[in-house]
């Protein structure tokens, strides 16, 4: 048992692996890459939009963005992926520059329903173009105002569970379905996540370097700030 250096007592590795897994019982993210992807694939096959733009804020777009850049230069993706994440007038006209916004998918995320970044950029695109069911995806908690506005427009709208944070969520429909619409394999993906999950939990090959790197980032927390 180790110490820091104000005295608090710091867990071992065996209380921290017991509590990980206490918390993947009720906590949507662990089971992520187990889920069916099914409905997403067909969804997104059926979207013909030659540029997908999502519309959101920290981890409503970072962790599909992040994704999306890494991959790029060994993938020729059959449309391109931008991301409206500011409400910089200046940085939103020249995403808005690199597509025919007649032939963009606009897809609109945000857990809560209400941020008011997001909602802005979308009501400033609802004045440049008409944002309705044929060229928009809505990715939401099921009750938000954003999906009630979905039903009554008939657009489609993916859930988000709410036990699903938007910072864990590169996993849920945030990160995938706009991942999907642009051709990435999004079940590869996931069967990645499946071997580095299935390594830790049963505590072989991935185990050891992400609890000793998860423990590193906590006690030198201060230290990145």
């Amino acid at each position: 048992m180790i110490y820091s250096k104000n005295f608090y007592q710091i867990k071992s590795n065996a209380e921290i692996f017991n509590k990980i897994k206490a918390e993947r019982e009720n906590t949507g993210y662990y089971n992520l890459p187990y889920q069916n992807t099914e409905n997403i694939k067909k969804y997104a096959k059926n979207v013909t939009k030659k540029h997908v733009v999502v519309l959101g804020v920290g981890g409503s777009s970072l962790g599909a963005k992040a994704i999306y850049e890494f991959l790029l230069p060994s993938n020729n993706y059959r449309k391109e992926l931008l991301f409206l994440e500011t409400i910089d007038p200046l940085k939103i006209n020249h995403c808005l520059k690199k597509v025919d916004l007649n032939d963009t998918q606009f897809v609109i995320i945000s857990k809560s329903g209400n941020t008011i970044e997001t909602i802005s950029i979308f009501k400033y695109l609802n004045a440049l173009v008409e944002i309705n069911a044929t060229n928009c995806t809505i990715i939401s908690e099921s009750k938000s105002a954003l999906t009630q506005f979905a039903d009554k427009n008939k657009i489609k709208a993916f859930d988000l569970a709410e036990d699903i944070g938007g910072r864990f969520s590169v996993f849920s429909v945030v990160g995938l379905v706009p991942l999907a619409m642009i051709g990435v394999d999004i079940d590869n993906l996931l069967n990645g996540c499946k071997r580095v999950s299935d390594s830790f939990f049963k505590q072989t090959d991935y185990y050891k370097p992400i609890i000793r790197k998860a423990r590193f980032l906590v006690e030198n927390k201060s230290r990145f700030n």
